[in-house]
């Protein structure tokens, strides 16, 4: 029976890349899984395996940073995607995540096979966008080796701190020392201000380190008689001799061994060389030990973004909170109120799974994340601000009381128990943090949980940098009117000039498109449309599930499975007429759908127009009963006060007839009127019934705030969206 370790790297065999989850929200393959990764130690690369309880040979497989497992999709049962939230080990299931691992001697790697379907997951070779990505497709070895992954132990990777000094097992520092001209490490400081100790770690895509001496600005290289130097200005990852792979002893202490000899480095003394260090250690000794330690003043973490989507709730239980007896010693049926109270006890940690962090004065300022209604996580107004050690469990507790009311039937005693849900949940991340290192230097990354990443402030901003054309075209920018742009519901139906909407019809085998149905109820207009990049349209009829493309006779089916990008035949650009009606001209041949009618073919969807007449209107109609809009968070930061002026609101004239100063207390009665408008500047919402419920922003003394006391409910009443709401209110 094949055994495996719990967290897995999965490395193809056809095409030497990693196996990556596809954090793409707004694409077609958002949660595939590709062959595409080039760096080893991502949170996207992470899986765990877990044994069966059916068969110990089969396995599911998790996605380590959405938290879901393999299965297959929806729309196409052959892709792989970490999709699933449960396990589920019914074979005959199209939703079945049981991998069955076969191992191939004569290539020291696994093929996955699909118990459900009964094929080997491969890497599919096509274009895009599922070039690359998983497929459960052939049950026959492939000869390109396209079914073949090497399986790599997680927890044999481990990444150092980006900046970082090592103590030896004599109690000092490995510092920089020039002896006899040569750029020598040796165990000899004491200080940890010492500058001369501060190295600097980089990572290779394929998880080994490269350590470089700050003070020398070199990098380390195994040299003469196995001593390491630092002497390397090589930035490329090809010389063995300059790489390290780490080995973890305890949370704080690590053994490097040179890829170069495959010795481990340790403290070493020859002669007159004392305390240097040396990569000749075959095993791992007390002279290999390097404890670990940041020079780090202080770490500043800010701007944390949680991705609840992407959470996982977990060790759900029912537990018993409190128990009450109530006895009704009357002859007739008892209401009671019941007070119970409990301790609420919440424990919290910040952790990360791949990046270490050792033991430095941290301060974090961050919501929390919190398990609200059982299957649902909302950062709410709770929020942690004050120093804080990485990895350590914050414990909360609170008393609360909650009353029940109890009806207790005549003459007797009832048992009243209080239950509550506990359970856990993991939500990844990203963060700025923010290094004071010592001697002063402050460094600033971005990194995402659990990987470490340092990206310039200005990377990828603009940036004022050269005054003459640069040849690269960093400084041309193509203009885009963004008038021209539109996007349209997501849900929508086409209602065509002659009053009937656009349905799907198949007539002599054929998918149509016809301007034929009178009823809004009817499943067969139901449209589906997908936005491109660049901003143009793929439309699917949610009645075939299949997406609109134009053929050869310039008439549009619904029967295009791809959802790919490259044929324009399938793509479509909006044209605003008016608000609620717009014109879709197709890519394929330029010209504008319009209610068309040849022959047999009565107000068909064809294209045929280089301009926009009153057949090419098409009424956009949402298909949504009802709209709720709540959670509505006011970005203040990011507010607009224009359009000032400054107008007089009431006039008085105050009279004094006598002969001296005199004070009046004048009252001035006003009128304060305001209108308020929600809108959206992308997308577009028609006439539905939509119910807001949101707090309302103010401007007081200049200054844009967020009020809780004018807040807006229109639970029982309709608002449209992008109307203006009058308020009125007498002042005095």
């Amino acid at each position: 029976m094949v055994q495996f370790p719990r967290y897995v790297v999965l490395k193809s065999k056809y095409n030497h890349k990693y196996l990556r989850y596809l954090d793409e929200t707004c694409s077609r393959v958002h949660k595939f899984l590709r062959y595409s990764g080039k760096e080893i130690l991502t949170p996207y690369t992470k899986f765990e395996f877990e044994q069966a309880k059916c068969d110990p040979s089969l396995f599911h497989i998790r996605c380590c940073y959405n938290n879901k497992y393999w299965t297959s999709w929806a729309c196409d049962k052959h892709f792989i995607v970490a999709g699933a939230d449960e396990k589920e080990e019914d074979k005959s299931k199209w939703s079945c995540t049981l991998f069955r691992p076969v191992y191939d001697s004569s290539h020291q790697s696994f093929r996955f096979c699909h118990v459900g379907l009964g094929f080997n997951v491969v890497v599919w070779r096509v274009g895009p966008p599922y070039g690359g990505c998983l497929r459960a497709q052939w049950s026959v070895p492939d000869r390109d080796l396209c079914d073949l992954s090497i399986v790599i132990d997680w927890d044999s990777l481990w990444l150092l701190p980006k900046f970082i000094a090592f103590k030896g097992d004599n109690g000092s520092y490995l510092s920089a020392r020039s002896i006899d001209y040569q750029p020598y490490l040796q165990f000899s400081s004491k200080s940890i201000d010492d500058p001369s100790i501060q190295m600097e770690t980089f990572i290779t895509n394929d998880g080994k380190i490269r350590i470089k001496s700050i003070f020398f600005q070199k990098f380390w290289k195994r040299g003469t008689s196995n001593w390491i130097f630092a002497d390397s200005t090589d930035d490329s990852s090809e010389n063995l001799d300059t790489l390290f792979s780490p080995t973890q002893v305890s949370s704080t202490v690590v053994a490097l061994r040179n890829l170069g000899n495959d010795n481990f480095v340790k403290r070493y003394s020859l002669a007159s060389k004392a305390n240097f260090l040396n990569a000749g250690a075959k095993e791992i000794d007390s002279f290999s030990h390097l404890q670990m330690v940041e020079p780090i003043l202080s770490r500043e973490i800010s701007n944390l973004m949680f991705y609840l989507s992407e959470a996982r709730i977990y060790d759900e239980a029912v537990i018993v909170l409190a128990t009450k007896e109530v006895t009704n010693n009357f002859h007739v049926p008892s209401t009671l109120c019941i007070p119970f109270s409990y301790t609420n006890t919440r424990y919290s940690k910040w952790a990360s799974s791949i990046s270490m962090k050792l033991d430095v004065k941290t301060t974090i300022d961050s919501g929390v994340p919190l398990i609200v209604n059982r299957k649902k996580i909302e950062t709410l107004s709770t929020k942690f601000s004050g120093e804080y050690k990485w990895g350590e469990t914050i414990t909360i507790s609170k008393t609360k009381e909650i009353k029940y009311e109890v009806t207790v039937p005549p003459t007797s005693t009832s048992i009243v128990t209080l239950y509550a849900t506990k359970g856990s949940c993991d939500v990844p991340f990203s963060y700025k943090q923010v290094d004071i290192l010592i001697g002063g230097k402050e460094v600033e990354s971005y990194l995402a949980d659990v990987v470490w990443r340092v990206d310039p402030l200005y990377g990828g901003c603009l940036c004022a940098q050269w005054s003459v054309p640069n040849r690269d075209l960093y400084v041309l920018s193509i203009v885009i009117s963004w008038e021209l742009l539109w996007s349209l519901p997501k849900f929508i139906a086409f209602k065509g000039d002659n009053g009937s909407y656009i349905s799907a019809r198949s007539i002599d085998n054929r998918p149509y498109l016809q301007f034929s149905s009178n009823n809004v109820d009817d499943p067969a207009i139901q449209m589906k449309t997908f936005i491109t990049n660049d901003g143009k349209f793929c439309i699917k009829s949610v009645y075939f599930q299949k997406f609109w493309r134009r053929d050869a006779s310039n008439c549009i089916f619904a029967e295009y499975c791809e959802t790919t990008t490259q044929n324009l035949d399938t793509l479509f650009l909006p044209t605003k007429v008016s608000p609620d009606v717009v014109a879709l001209s197709n890519l394929g041949n330029d010209n504008f759908v319009k209610r068309y009618t040849i022959g047999s073919k009565i107000s068909y969807l064809m294209e045929a127009m280089k301009n926009i007449d009153e057949f090419l209107r098409l009424y956009m109609v949402e298909l949504v009963l009802s709209r709720q809009i709540n959670n509505v968070v006011l970005c203040l930061f990011d507010a607009r006060i224009h359009d000032q002026v400054v107008i007089v609101l009431a006039t008085t004239e105050v009279a004094n007839n006598s002969n001296v100063s005199n004070t009046e207390c004048v009252t001035f009665s006003y009128t304060n009127n305001g209108s308020r408008t929600w809108a959206s500047s992308v997308s577009t919402k028609l006439d539905v019934k939509t119910m807001i419920e949101a707090n309302i922003p103010l401007i007081v003394d200049g200054k844009m705030i967020e009020t809780s006391s004018a807040k807006f409910e229109a639970i029982s009443a309709i608002q449209k969206f992008k109307s203006s709401i009058a308020l009125f209110s007498g002042k005095e």
